[in-house]
């Protein structure tokens, strides 16, 4: 693990994230927002304090050790070393992900007349775009991609069904920034990311039903 280029690039974001924290925090108002809504409107405040100014960096570094020792703990835990690679680059796209949005919300909190609508789509885009392109590649296992009873005990049904998956996900992300540039009604886009996630799982169980009438 300590050998891997993605383990250290991942200590990196990490790091940047806290010391970008500790380097804005005088900076930082007294009420710092935490959260906005559908239409980019700051709607939840806290008063600042270390966990506040904080709260994504620890968050992202509790998710990164579990993603770590996760492996451990699935019953093909064996599978990983096949696409242990591959496992690394979603591992650091996912820190990379939630370090972006740690330095829009600082970007936020010191200039509010910042619009978070295309940091937004272009913070999913990227992560939609970088896991799609890497799903397929992912082996059967209990912990990482789509586990539903006909993907976890037929390793083609898990190939097919990531395959798709991961078509569906770059797909999406293109469409969001598309919708950037055109402001598709939001309502259609939620549903579209609905069928996105739903489609596959229906696909992996129209797969088992059509091997099984073979």
């Amino acid at each position: 693990m300590f050998k891997s280029k993605h383990f250290w690039i991942q200590i990196v974001l990490i790091m940047l994230m806290f010391g970008a924290g500790w380097y804005f925090y005088d900076r930082l108002p007294e009420v710092i927002t935490i959260h906005r809504n559908i239409n980019g409107i700051a709607d939840g405040f806290q008063n600042k304090s270390f966990l506040t100014a904080f709260l994504i960096p620890i968050i992202t570094l509790v998710i990164l050790v579990a993603m770590k020792v996760i492996p451990c703990f699935d019953p093909r835990k064996e599978k990983y070393q096949q696409f242990q690679s591959t496992y690394e680059i979603i591992q650091t796209v996912i820190l990379a992900i939630f370090a972006y949005f740690y330095g829009v919300s600082i970007l936020l909190n010191l200039d509010p007349s910042w619009s978070i609508t295309s940091f937004a789509l272009f913070g999913i885009w990227m992560m939609l775009v970088c896991i799609g392109n890497y799903l397929p590649k992912v082996k059967r296992n209990y912990f990482v991609g789509i586990k539903t009873p006909w993907t976890l005990h037929d390793e083609e049904n898990w190939n097919k069904t990531h395959r798709l998956w991961g078509i569906c996900y770059f797909l999406l992300g293109i469409s969001l920034i598309i919708n950037a540039y055109f402001q598709f009604l939001l309502v259609g886009h939620l549903i579209l990311m609905f069928v996105v996630l739903i489609f596959p799982m229906l696909y992996s169980y129209w797969f088992s039903v059509q091997k099984k009438r073979k």
